[in-house]
C-alpha cells in the first residue's frame, strides 16, 4: 500500500479535507450564531469570532528542532510501517493531532525552514516528503489557511503531480477567502506566476466560491469583473456551497440581482434555469418541512418555482416525495406540474410501488393526477400488470385511458404472454402496431 494512500486516510480521519469540503454542521453552527450575535450586540457586548486563529505563541529554537526532528521521524516511521504490510493504527491518528498543535503554533519563517528540513532530509523518499507536506497543510488549512498555502507554495519541487496536494490548497484559499477575502485575493494574484499551468484559474474559483459563502453579492461582483465567461460554474458553485436558510437567501438574492443586469434572451433564461435547477437539488439534504419553509419565504416568481422543481429527483425526495408532488401541484403554474410529477412518480414507482400506489389513493381527483396514474400504471405493468389495469380504468374513458392501456400491454412481463394476449384482445389492442 502507498504512503500517498495511507496520507489521505489519515487526512480524512483527522477531518481535514473532509471538514472543509462538508461544512453542513460548520454552517448551521454559525448560522445559528449569527442570530445570538445580534442579540449580544443588541446587549452592548461584542461577539467573538469562533474563526478566527488562536494568537501565535512563541516557540523557541530548541522546541522548533526537536518537533522538526519528530516531525520528518513520523513519516520515516508510517512509510516503513506500511511498507512491511502493518494496519493503520489510530495512534497514527493522535500523533497528527500532537503534530497539528505544534504547526499551528509555528510561524511563517519557521514552516520555511521546516521545509528546508524535510527537503534535505534524504533517508525519506521523495513521494514520502511530499506527502509530508501534504498532510500538514491539511492540518493547517482551517485554522491557519494562509499558513497552508505557504507551505504549498514553498513546496512544489516536493509536490509535483500531487493532486491531494492540489485539493487541500483549494480547500485552504476557499477557507481564508471565507475569513479574510482581502488578504485571499492578494495571495492568489501575487502567487499566480508560481503556481501550475491551469491552477491560477482553480484557485480564482476557491476564492470567490469562499467568499460567497460570507458576501454573495461581493462574489457576483468579483465574477462579474474577472470571469463572467464561466458564470454558469461558478455560480453553481455558490449555490453548491450555501448550506443553510440564510446564506441560500442570500445566494438567490444575489443571483435575481446578477441577472437583472444581464440583457434578455435565451443566454439569460438558461443560466437561470441552471442555476435554480441546481438550488432545487441542494434542498436534498433538507426535510420537506424545513425546504418548503424557505420555498415560501423565497417567494419565488413562477418560472423560479418551475426551476427549481425540475432539480427535484426521487433520490433527494425519497420519503417526502408525496409531500414534493403536493407542493408542486399547490404552487406551479396550471399547465407545468405534469411533466415533473410523472418524473418524480415514474422513479417512486420502480423504487417502491406500494407508497406511490398510497400516495396515488389518497390523492383528489383532477388532471394531475390522471397524469400520476398513467405514469405509475405503465412503470407498475412490470411487475404487477393486474394492479396496473386496475389503476387505468380508474381514468375516464377515452384516448388518455387507451393509450395507457397500450403502454401495460407493451410492458406486461414477457413470462405472462397468454395473459397478455387475453388482456390485448379484451381491451381493444393490436399486438402486431409497434409504438
Amino acid at each position: 500500500m502507498k504512503f500517498s494512500l495511507i496520507a489521505t486516510f489519515l487526512i480524512l480521519a483527522i477531518g481535514g479535507i473532509y471538514g472543509l469540503m462538508n461544512r453542513r454542521e460548520t454552517t448551521a453552527r454559525l448560522d445559528r450564531k449569527q442570530q445570538l450575535d445580534g442579540r449580544t450586540r443588541q446587549l452592548g457586548i461584542t461577539p467573538t469570532d469562533p474563526r478566527r486563529p488562536r494568537p501565535l505563541r512563541e516557540v523557541t529554537t530548541d522546541a522548533f528542532r526537536i518537533f522538526a526532528s519528530d516531525f520528518t521521524a513520523f513519516g520515516a516511521e508510517v512509510e516503513q510501517s506500511f511498507r512491511s504490510a502493518a494496519k493503520t493504527d489510530p495512534a497514527y491518528v493522535r500523533r497528527l493531532m500532537e503534530i497539528k498543535g505544534h504547526l499551528v503554533s509555528l510561524d511563517a519563517a519557521q514552516l520555511k525552514s521546516l521545509i528546508d528540513i524535510l527537503r534535505a532530509e534524504k533517508k525519506l523518499t521523495a513521494e514520502t516528503r511530499g506527502n509530508l507536506v501534504t498532510v500538514a497543510m491539511s492540518l493547517l488549512a482551517e485554522e491557519r489557511p494562509s499558513n497552508a498555502l505557504s507551505l504549498y507554495i514553498g513546496s512544489l519541487d516536493l509536490l509535483e503531480n500531487n493532486m491531494m496536494a492540489q485539493q487541500v490548497a483549494h480547500s485552504a484559499l476557499r477557507e481564508w477567502a471565507a475569513q479574510d477575502p482581502t488578504a485571499a485575493l492578494a495571495w492568489a494574484k501575487n502567487n499566480g506566476q508560481e503556481l501550475p499551468d491551469g491552477m491560477m484559474d482553480e484557485l480564482n474559483n476557491c476564492v470567490i466560491v469562499g467568499i460567497a459563502e460570507a458576501d454573495p453579492k461581493l462574489a457576483f461582483k468579483l465574477l462579474e469583473e474577472t470571469d463572467p465567461e464561466n458564470a454558469a460554474a461558478s455560480i453553481k458553485s455558490f449555490i453548491v456551497a450555501s448550506k443553510t436558510p440564510s446564506q441560500r437567501t442570500a445566494v438567490l438574492a444575489a443571483l435575481r440581482e446578477h441577472l437583472a443586469k444581464l440583457p434578455a434572451g435565451a443566454e439569460r433564461d438558461e443560466l437561470l434555469h441552471q442555476s435554480l435547477e441546481t438550488m432545487g437539488q441542494s434542498l436534498r439534504n433538507e426535510t420537506f418541512a424545513t425546504a418548503s419553509t424557505w420555498l415560501d419565504a423565497a417567494k419565488l416568481s413562477p418560472t423560479e418555482s418551475v426551476r427549481i422543481a425540475a432539480g427535484l429527483s426521487y433520490f433527494y425526495t425519497k420519503e417526502d416525495t408525496g409531500l414534493w408532488i403536493d407542493w408542486m401541484v399547490q404552487t406551479l403554474p396550471k399547465g407545468t406540474s405534469a411533466k415533473y410529477v410523472n418524473t418524480l412518480v415514474g422513479r417512486w414507482t420502480q423504487q417502491d410501488y406500494l407508497a406511490a400506489g398510497k400516495w396515488l389513493n389518497a390523492t383528489p381527483a383532477g388532471e394531475t393526477k390522471d397524469a400520476a396514474v398513467q405514469t405509475y400504471a405503465r412503470t407498475v405493468a412490470k411487475y404487477e400488470p393486474q394492479t396496473a389495469v386496475q389503476w387505468a380504468l380508474t381514468l375516464p374513458a377515452g384516448p388518455q385511458r387507451q393509450s395507457t392501456m397500450e403502454s401495460i400491454y407493451r410492458n406486461w412481463p414477457p413470462a405472462q404472454k397468454d395473459a397478455a394476449a387475453e388482456f390485448a384482445n379484451q381491451y381493444g389492442i393490436d399486438p402486431t402496431v409497434k409504438p
